[in-house]
């Protein structure tokens, strides 16, 4: 069956730290086949590891040499003014286009690592491999520039950073978040780190999206999104007819994230700190503790919260689907879910085992992989349980959770 083209695109003409209008600055260096290799990963494997760098790894036909840095002559249109533009820090934008619709999706936006190139005997097979990062690379390089910033949410605050690092963004798909204290980001001050530790106060999900936006999901919108579902997969299309197929799925139910002590110390106060516990699941699994000893929120009342709320959500373990694997080459219909798809959406998971009763989770997803060649595509999902149906949310008037419940009974009070 059919699979999609994947292109490659490069602003030669934009630096690092310049802005790149996507498509004019940009350059198509895929052509018919080129691509001989390709891997985008973003994510993290689990929903408490810290999120890293999502990256992208091409093996491109360079038989003409155009993308060999080194190449003054032969005619490159990337070699102007006596310098060759195929550098490391050019924006990079890869796109596949569906085969059965046509419709073209970018999968990753970044910037180039480097341009490895690949000789193969007699020098007949020459190749380049093009390796790229997001923009949280732009974080990972910035330091702070030593000026006070005020208390504010934790989303005006993250835009901050961002434009410390010299790369302003518009931060997508999420509200304004807990408040943060004021803090001075020094010169030593990674601005990566300090991004990630409002991450980790909010619980919540800090990525760089497929088309090169910084998102963010906060604690709350975690849990208000659960009315809206983009699906649910299956591996019985016959039991669920409006369901879309994969090839695998992992599901599990172990200890790895239990949690049953949760403690919390408020950044700037070490004597301010909060520890909340669940003894019976401690009797169970023996005490877990999930500790944050410079939590970037303002006041106890938060940081009694956010311990409460990180024993009431991992006290116990459950089951998981871990990791869902597909093969869209095999069920057509699963590009326009699979191309478009990015980290954060809420999916169901069904699966009917031979003995036993059927399995039905809600998920979010957690990481995504695309990998393949010409004829191959396989794309690898990373998952954590999606909570929302449990929880009772004060002021909750759109009616995103039941109507009405029990509280302590039908419903847990959101923390």
């Amino acid at each position: 069956m059919a699979t999609p083209v994947v292109d490659v695109w490069v602003a030669f003409g934009k630096g690092f730290n310049e802005s790149a209008a996507y498509p004019a600055d940009f350059t198509k260096i895929s052509t018919a086949n080129n691509v001989r290799q390709f891997r985008v990963k973003r994510g993290r494997g689990h929903q408490l590891d810290t999120i890293q760098a999502g990256t992208a790894s091409l093996v491109l036909d360079n038989a003409n040499g155009y993308l060999d840095p080194s190449n003054t002559g032969s005619g490159s249109p990337y070699y102007t003014g006596g310098a060759t533009n195929v550098k490391p820090g050019r924006h990079v934008v890869i796109e596949a286009t569906d085969p059965e619709t046509s419709t073209t999706y970018k999968i990753f936006r970044g910037f180039a690592e480097s341009w490895e190139q690949k000789y193969g005997r007699d020098g007949v097979d020459q190749l380049v491999v093009l390796k790229a990062v997001d923009a949280f690379k732009v974080l990972a390089r910035a330091l702070g520039d030593g000026g006070v910033e005020a208390e504010t949410t934790s989303r005006a605050r993250v835009k901050n950073l961002w434009s410390q690092a010299g790369y302003p963004q518009v931060v997508v798909g999420w509200t304004d978040g807990k408040t943060v204290p004021a803090r001075t980001y020094e010169e030593s001050d990674n601005l990566l780190l300090a991004a990630q530790a409002i991450d980790k106060a909010e619980v919540g999900f800090f990525f760089v999206d497929r088309s090169g936006l910084f998102s963010f999901l906060t604690r709350e919108s975690r849990v208000t999104q659960f009315g809206t579902k983009e699906g649910t997969f299956s591996d019985d299309l016959t039991a669920d007819p409006t369901a879309f197929p994969y090839h695998s799925v992992d599901f599990s139910r172990d200890d790895d994230e239990v949690f049953n002590r949760g403690t919390a110390t408020l950044y700037n106060s070490a004597t301010t700190a909060t520890t909340q516990n669940d003894t019976t699941s401690q009797t169970d699994y023996g005490i877990r503790t999930y500790d944050e000893p410079e939590l970037m929120l303002t006041s106890g009342s938060e940081a009694t919260s956010w311990a409460a709320y990180a024993v009431d959500r991992f006290a116990n373990p459950e089951d998981r689907a871990r990791v869902l694997t597909f093969y869209p080459q095999d069920h057509p219909a699963l590009w326009a879910k699979i191309l478009p798809m990015d980290l954060g959406e809420l999916w169901v998971v069904k699966r009917r085992p031979k003995a036993g009763n059927t399995i039905e989770v809600n998920v979010l997803t957690e990481q995504i992989i695309h990998e393949g060649r010409p004829g191959i595509w396989r794309t690898e999902l990373a998952l954590s349980s999606a909570v929302g149906g449990s929880y009772w949310v004060l002021d909750d008037g759109a009616g995103t959770y039941a109507a009405s419940s029990t509280l302590g009974s039908t419903t847990k009070l959101f923390y």
